[in-house]
């Protein structure tokens, strides 16, 4: 609803004024410039990998709806699989927005097989990849072990909503960078 359209609002102007926000924030920051840097190339690298796990997902589960749709026998499996890949992108409606109307009307047009295969397809294919692809995907190019990535994306989710896609694996690449930092710091009184 108006939280998406609010992150997408300001996304727009994060990816335009960014680097002056980024600019800004390192002035006022306390840490030291090597630490500052790390975090903002991992923030970067993050932010990449969501965008990149996001929408590979979207495609992955499009093209398995399109496949499902079409061996059910739904008229137009592209557009109904190129919608499957819209909707794979919000939470908690997601694909099953789609292949579940999708199936049933196929159901009770009389086709039977189609209907039920159809919503098993959508069920345990098209929306298992949602919850193991996409972490795995961002943990992979966020160099994030997938596990974590996996309850972060999820725990995101279901704190933030949509947002939480991004907040959550945000907050927990700024965690692990911030101990990496303390790491670093304080290794000569850690290693005794």
């Amino acid at each position: 609803g108006i939280g998406f359209v609010i992150m997408m609002f300001s996304m727009f102007y994060l990816f335009k004024d960014g680097d002056k926000f980024v600019e800004k924030l390192t002035i006022l920051s306390p840490l030291p410039r090597k630490y500052e840097n790390e975090i903002i190339k991992r923030l970067k690298e993050t932010v990449n990998a969501i965008a990149f796990g996001v929408f590979l997902t979207a495609i992955i589960q499009g093209t398995l709806a399109g496949i499902g749709f079409t061996i059910a026998g739904v008229s137009n499996p592209i557009f109904w699989g190129a919608a499957t890949a819209l909707f794979s992108i919000i939470p908690m409606v997601g694909t099953a927005a789609i292949w579940f109307p999708a199936a049933i009307i196929t159901f009770a047009l009389g086709n039977y097989v189609g209907g039920v295969f159809l919503f098993l397809w959508g069920m345990f294919i098209v929306g298992t990849v949602d919850n193991l692809v996409r972490p795995y995907l961002i943990g992979t190019k966020a160099h994030i072990y997938p596990l974590l990535t996996f309850f972060v994306v999820l725990g995101g989710l279901w704190t933030f909503g949509l947002q939480g896609l991004i907040i959550g694996p945000i907050i927990l690449i700024l965690l692990l960078t911030l101990l990496h930092i303390y790491e670093l710091e304080y290794r000569n009184v850690l290693d005794k």
